[in-house]
């Protein structure tokens, strides 16, 4: 079996992580309480290097973040704070990011989002019910960059 083995390492608090497999990249949103900070690194697991990609303000805003990669490769940052929940479509690039939509629902998050064909499945609870959401592609309003987590 082959391991994977870098100087870089995630932080002792980590958010969220997602791995893109097709890519070999790992996605980790880690927070810094020290500097409040909260990071996006992407690992390469080709190479075995990090890079930060994004950087936002962190003040524990939210409940619950997630993090999940759609089919097309983008990914997608959930988050949650009491009943609300706000979801961004994210594309990457070398050595950044762009916001690429935004979309809200009500509910409490149960999970980071689940890829669909043109759509993404949240799990959440919404008066004391489980409910499984859909959002379109369409769903999603353009930019709304996150500002801070």
């Amino acid at each position: 079996m082959a391991g994977f083995s870098s100087t870089a390492a995630p932080s002792e608090n980590v958010l969220a992580a997602t791995l893109d497999s097709v890519a070999r990249k790992l996605y980790v949103l880690e927070a810094s309480t020290s500097d409040n900070e909260a990071r996006l690194v992407r690992y390469d697991l080709a190479d075995t290097t990090g890079l930060v990609v994004w950087r936002v303000p962190y003040f524990k805003v939210y409940d619950r973040v997630d993090l999940a990669l759609t089919l097309a490769g983008e990914l997608v940052l959930s988050a949650q704070r009491l009943a609300d929940i706000t979801v961004w479509k994210i594309k990457t690039f070398d050595k950044s990011i762009s916001f690429a939509g935004v979309a809200a629902l009500a509910g409490q998050l149960l999970d980071g989002a689940v890829p669909g064909e043109s759509e993404l499945h949240l799990p959440v609870v919404r008066s004391g019910r489980l409910s499984l959401e859909s959002i379109d592609r369409l769903d999603f309003a353009r930019g709304g960059e996150c500002t801070g987590l």
